[in-house]
Parts: structure tokens; sequence; C-alpha cells
């Protein structure tokens, strides 16, 4: 499917309008405040609407049950202040929980998509990462991947991204964790302004090649990052998902 048919499935035949609605640049005020957030929350429902909307329907998911999620995730929160852990490094602290439970979201969402790809009951599908909100004691954010899965009885661990501008991206911390762990690592990018996603083999990609076309990113705090060619984007969403062998790339 070409690009811009799926940003129209979107509802979106602008495609600056679409970044705004992603970004939700436009829900921005003069007060930043906890008002701003719910009205950042409404945004990640109509995101998940609109994204249930344009996807292959063998991963539609129930709308309800992942409003529910991100209702007690926000709840969560605000009750513990976690909004205080996030590290804003000078940015507005609603802006970085908004990109947070952004990402939540898209790993939420699309749960049953990357549990049909790698054929496993979501049973087998669990968060391992530092961002329990249910556990603010120990609430952080660090290169430790989102996810681990048990596939055939190994254990393996997915990073899930997200992009929203057709820039795509990967941080060179979470390539050199699954290198230094030796633990069988997959990043799985979702870009969600042209409605493709790239699975890549970390622990198998030659170094050699990723640190060749590594570059600083002065919107990322100076971080080192490669960007994902276009030939690595190998799952179209609005396709029948395939097993993830025939989908995934390395460097």
């Amino acid at each position: 499917m070409d690009n811009r048919d799926f940003r129209k499935k979107l509802g979106f035949t602008n495609a600056t309008n679409l970044k705004k609605f992603y970004k939700a640049t436009d829900l921005k005020g003069n007060n930043i405040n906890w008002s701003l957030i719910e009205s950042y929350n409404q945004r990640l429902y109509e995101i998940s609407i609109n994204l249930n909307n344009a996807i292959h329907n063998d991963i539609q998911i129930d709308i309800e049950k992942l409003k529910e999620k991100i209702e007690c995730t926000y709840q969560n929160i605000k009750q513990y202040n976690l909004i205080a852990n996030f590290n804003n490094n000078g940015r507005p602290y609603e802006d970085v929980y908004y990109n947070w439970m952004r990402g939540f979201l898209i790993c939420e969402f699309f749960k049953k998509a990357i549990c049909l790809a790698f054929n496993i009951d979501e049973n087998n599908f669990y968060c391992i990462g530092n961002d329990d909100t249910k556990n603010p004691k120990t609430f952080s954010k660090s290169a430790t991947a989102d996810i681990e899965i048990k596939l055939n009885n190994n254990k393996i661990r997915l990073e899930i991204q997200s992009g929203y501008t057709g820039k795509n991206d990967i941080k060179l911390s979470k390539i050199n964790e699954a290198k230094n762990c030796r633990v069988e690592t997959y990043i799985i990018h979702f870009d969600l302004f042209n409605g493709k996603v790239a699975i890549i083999d970390i622990l198998n990609s030659n170094i050699e090649t990723i640190n060749k076309y590594a570059k600083e990113n002065p919107l990322h705090e100076g971080t080192m990052e490669i960007s994902i060619p276009q030939e690595a984007f190998c799952w179209d969403l609005t396709d029948k998902i395939q097993n993830y062998k025939t989908l995934t790339y390395c460097f």
C-alpha cells in the first residue's frame, strides 16, 4: 500500500496535520497542567481508534479494554506523582508524560500483533523494563528492553519503538545493551506515519556497520543513533501478518 493511502485510512490527507495529531502539538496551551495531560490522554484514545480502523483486521483490538489500561496507568502516575520521575532534560514534564504514555499505548496496542508474528500466546509476553507504574520505588527509564517473550522455551527480548513523522532511528544504547548481555533481542519499530514496521535482529547485526553509520542527534540530548533503512520495513500494517522470521532485518 502507498504511504499516502495509509495516511488517508487514518483520516489525514495532509502530512503536517498527521504529525501534529501524533505529537499533540495542537493541544498546547499557555498553562501546562493536569487538564492538558487529560487532553493528551484523549488524544491517545483518538490515536488508538484511528489506528484500529487503518490496520489489517487480524490485528485489530478491543479499544475499550485498551482505554481502561491507559486510564489505570494514568491514575497510578497521578497518585504516586511519578511524573516527577521522568527525565525531562529541560522539557515540560507534561510533554515527557505524553511521549512516555504514547510509547506505552503502542506497546499495548500492538501486543496482539507481536504475539501473532512470533506465534506465541499472550501469556508468554512479559513487561521487564523498570517502568512499572505500580512500583514507584523502582520506576525509571532505562536501556533495558521493554518486553521479554518465551518462544520454544527460549527467552527473547523485544524493544518496542515507534515513529510518528517518517523519521526512524535507533539509539546505540539499545544496541549496546543487547550486545553486552548476549541475549537474543529484536527491535520492533512501528513507523506509524507510513504504516510500516521493521523487525531488527540486534544481537546478530554487524556492530562495525552500525558504528560506521551512527550519528549524534542534537535533538535527543546528543545521543548516538543510527537511521533505519527503508528496506528494513518489511511489515505493512494493512497486510495479513507474517512470521517474524520472514520480516527480520540485520544491519
